[in-house]
């Protein structure tokens, strides 16, 4: 049934507008502890493995430092003291990012069932005179994350993180700042769903990238919207407030012009609808037949 509904939705989509920029489906828990990303700077994704997620508070991370023809080396080993009170004291997800833009990446981790939200984020990094890794700071984040991803919300060419969770009920962009720090972003909204449905896109034409989203606040209302990464109102394109009615997003263009237009698909208390949204450029919206 479910693979059904989502080939006719995808026929929808087809015969409304053939070029779309689907969005990015809901998912469950991704806690991996393995995550790629440019650890020393060389512009080669290296494999991070994290760990071991237990008792102890002697955490491990592993570099397989990337090669130019495609291949990993031998993992190099590091360990370092966790600045957590309380078990699980390491992390198991994480991405690489580079902080204040100094040519020098960190490696940001978080905990699946960390609960701390104080200590949600833990910086590492890689040694100057070897490939070692060693612990750097904490910054504030969001407990019991469901993941940890990026986008540049703000435009400054830094990577900017974000992260959902179904626990916290809560989906939170976090600002790479100039000074190298990890501060509070412009997105801040409720979401049921560890991970909810999402197109990352630039809507507004300001260089930053924003997020259209299909969400549900705990057991209350459904809404498809736009988060804007500047922090500018949101754009609510379909809500109902009793949380029966599903919706899904995506990004494609409808008129012809560069700006990226909004598609709403509507299921669960009638007929299966599509509704179109145009741009005007600016992350204005006007719905169209």
């Amino acid at each position: 049934m479910r693979k059904l509904r989502t080939a006719a939705l995808a026929a929808l989509i087809a015969l409304a507008l053939p070029t779309a920029l689907a969005g990015v489906a809901a998912a469950g828990t991704t806690a991996a502890g393995t995550f790629r990303g440019d650890v020393n700077g060389d512009r080669i994704a290296d494999q991070v493995t994290l760990g071991p997620n237990g008792s102890t508070k002697t955490c491990s991370v592993k570099v397989a430092y990337g090669r130019a023809n495609g291949t990993v080396g031998t993992p190099v080993e590091s360990t370092y003291t966790s600045p957590l009170v309380a078990a699980p004291y390491c992390p198991d997800l994480g991405v690489v990012v580079d902080l204040g833009g100094d040519g020098k990446p960190e490696i940001v981790t978080t905990g699946f069932s960390w609960g701390d939200a104080s200590k949600a984020f833990l910086v590492l990094r890689k040694s100057a005179t070897n490939n070692t890794v060693r612990l750097v700071t904490t910054y504030p984040g969001l407990a019991y994350p469901s993941t940890i991803r990026t986008a540049d919300f703000t435009g400054d060419g830094l990577v900017d993180i974000w992260t959902s969770s179904d626990q916290s009920v809560r989906l939170r962009s976090f600002t790479n700042t100039a000074a190298g720090g990890i501060a509070p972003g412009a997105i801040d909204v409720c979401s049921r769903r560890p991970i909810p449905q999402h197109v990352i896109a630039d809507f507004d034409g300001d260089g930053g990238q924003d997020i259209l989203l299909s969400r549900q606040c705990g057991f209350a209302y459904t809404t498809a919207e736009l988060n804007f990464g500047s922090g500018k109102p949101a754009v609510t394109f379909a809500r109902d407030d009793e949380g029966i009615l599903q919706y899904e997003v995506y990004a494609n263009h409808q008129n012809g012009d560069e700006a990226l237009d909004v598609g709403v698909i509507t299921s669960g208390d009638g007929p299966t609808t599509i509704r179109r949204f145009h741009n005007d450029g600016v992350g204005g919206f006007l719905e169209v037949a």
